[in-house]
């Protein structure tokens, strides 16, 4: 089989590329802007194309002669217009499936793309589900919850003052999965495609409050670590301190309302398809307690 993936550098796809690469039977052919991050996915038979996915030629040449497309539309944090660039990329990602009779493809969305408005960024993958629903090809449409890498930013402060600062109540609660998690479903989902369109949902092995997760982190960590709200004007002005754009800041406090108002939430009941095997402590254990630990 035949299959593209787009972001191939980001923590999804070099996880995706590493399983599929470890079969023989896939040809793989990635798309990226910079092949000089790929020289060990290239190393082991990968085929880098050099692009942006913003370039609906691009996009086209790219993906001709694949039996599968893995499509994930990356963040631009400086758009403009952050749901209009995500839709853009849909319609070229779209075109590139009805150009070249791409059979099968796997959307990363996320959970609460049920909804068409009140999610922030996932609006839009909302819309790209339809884009790509109304190819014709078989889709499967992937809505991980929230990514336990979202504690990655939060290392800093944690380790200095064993905090976590986010415009969210403590006592909202969310399924957590690990996005290696995500990698494995996608791989299962590229090798059994549906007849039509499907929605997986993948929900971590539980849900939680985000202060049962801070415990989680402090346990496993060695000291005590406490979920902090801050008001959405003070998290508007720290992520526009750190050079995000106002229209994907905007999004991004309006998903935060949406966790603590019950919006952003699975569209189905769990299921053991939907329930994925690592835990937060594992996550904490291999990838925030060495950071933290590790000398400022």
């Amino acid at each position: 089989m035949h299959i593209a993936i787009t972001t191939p550098t980001g923590n999804i796809g070099r996880e995706l590329v590493r399983i599929l690469q470890s079969d023989t039977e896939y040809q793989l052919t990635l798309l990226a802007r910079d092949p000089s991050k790929l020289a060990t996915e290239t190393a082991a038979g990968a085929t880098v194309q050099q692009g942006d996915l913003v370039d609906a030629d691009f996009l086209v040449t790219a993906t001709q002669g694949v039996d599968a497309l893995f499509f994930l539309i990356p963040p631009d944090f400086g758009a403009e217009d952050f749901r209009g660039y995500q839709n853009e990329v849909a319609s070229n990602g779209v075109g590139a499936v009805r150009e070249n009779y791409i059979k099968h493809v796997v959307l990363l969305s996320s959970v609460g793309a049920q909804h068409a408005e009140g999610t922030g960024p996932i609006a839009g993958l909302h819309d790209a589900e339809i884009a790509f629903r109304e190819t014709g090809a078989n889709v499967t449409a992937l809505r991980p919850a929230w990514f336990m890498e979202n504690y990655l930013p939060h290392i800093e402060t944690i380790r200095s003052d064993g905090h976590i600062y986010m415009p969210l109540a403590p006592d909202a609660r969310v399924a957590m999965i690990a996005t290696t998690d995500i990698a494995r479903a996608a791989v299962d989902a590229l090798a059994t495609p549906p007849d039509g369109f499907e929605v997986r949902e993948l929900l971590g092995p539980r849900d939680v409050t985000l202060e049962e997760a801070a415990t989680t982190i402090g346990e496993v960590v060695g000291k005590p670590v406490q979920h902090i709200q801050v008001t959405p004007d003070q998290a508007r002005a720290a992520f526009l301190a750190m050079g995000i754009g106002e229209s994907l800041t905007g999004l991004w406090l309006e998903v935060m309302d949406g966790f603590n108002h019950g919006r952003v939430k699975p569209e189905f009941p769990r299921t053991e398809q939907a329930t994925t095997p690592t835990e937060l402590s594992t996550f904490v254990a291999s990838n925030l307690k060495p950071a933290i630990q590790r000398p400022a």
